[in-house]
């Protein structure tokens, strides 16, 4: 069974771009706010987000820390227990969409400049 989730949120950690074989991985982290109230995030989630083949390169080259994203992709959760036995769970998202999201500062800006990554193949992903 696969777990699929897409989400919104801020790119964390600049990407890094790693080789694996005869691929390319991009992995950052990104921040997921939830809002109850009006101005301050009650909650945020902090995703890993790994992306695949050619669209690494790419991501590596335009995203940046704060940027607003929106990603969607399989949801994998590790747990894992440190040296002081407290539990925590590392979420991973093996993105399939990845796309910029117009943040409020550009509602104004000229939208023709938006971007949108080519959605990736399944015989990319190496597993």
């Amino acid at each position: 069974m696969t777990c699929t989730i897409t989400v919104a949120g801020f790119v964390g950690t600049e990407p890094e771009l790693k080789d694996i074989g005869d691929s390319q991985v991009a992995s950052f982290s990104m921040a997921v706010n939830q809002y109850f109230g009006e101005r301050e995030p009650d909650h945020t989630t902090w995703f890993t987000v790994d992306v695949w083949g050619q669209r690494a390169k790419f991501v590596c080259e335009h995203f940046n820390v704060g940027k607003p994203v929106f990603v969607a992709g399989r949801l994998k959760a590790d747990d894992v227990t440190n040296e002081n036995g407290m539990q925590r769970t590392f979420l991973t998202i093996k993105a399939s969409q990845i796309e910029f999201v117009p943040s409020k500062k550009s509602d104004n800006a000229d939208t023709s400049t938006k971007t949108k990554a080519e959605p990736v193949k399944q015989d990319e992903i190496p597993f």
